[in-house]
């Protein structure tokens, strides 16, 4: 969010460093994903009120189209996200974590709570960062056990001293 407002600020320097297609795209992924997740839990809050209570048969076709057309990317924008997770955990070899896939929505829906706060962190106190602790989560497989074979007294890993002279 920071990072668009700043970028923003001078969008002609933005042009000019990234070029046309690369400021589009910078301001589309952006953007766009930032608004993504502001607006979320509300369609998802009304698709859920459609498809629970139900709602009167729209009778213009256009409305029937309009609805259609939002369920339609409502449904590709899961199966996507769907779909990129688990070839990726495929692809890492990941096999164990496909009990999670479902979850996803939920993850989703606290993506747009944490956009949230920071919108209204941003307005209520502009100087406060909450920083993301990065690194925290487990090695994966392959380092861990190759950092439990290393010897902790063994000089592998080190980056050796730099040569002096020129």
């Amino acid at each position: 969010m920071q990072t668009l407002l700043v970028h923003g600020r001078r969008p002609f320097a933005l042009l000019r460093e990234a070029g046309p297609g690369g400021g589009a795209a910078f301001v589309c992924l952006m953007g766009g994903g930032l608004a993504a997740a502001l607006v979320h839990p509300f369609f998802l809050a009304v698709l859920i009120g459609d498809l629970a209570f139900g709602r009167p048969h729209p009778d213009e076709l256009s409305r029937v189209a309009v609805e259609g057309l939002g369920i339609g990317v409502f449904g590709i924008g899961y199966s996507s996200a769907l779909l990129c997770t688990a070839i990726g955990m495929r692809r890492r070899r990941l096999s164990g974590l496909w009990r999670v896939l479902p979850l996803v929505p939920a993850y989703w829906l606290m993506m747009s709570l944490a956009a949230w706060r920071a919108a209204i962190q941003l307005v209520t106190d502009p100087q406060l960062w909450e920083k993301t602790d990065h690194g925290l989560a487990r090695l994966p497989r392959r380092r861990l056990h190759l950092a439990r074979k290393r010897p902790r007294d063994s000089a592998a890993g080190r980056r050796p001293p730099p040569r002096g002279g020129a």
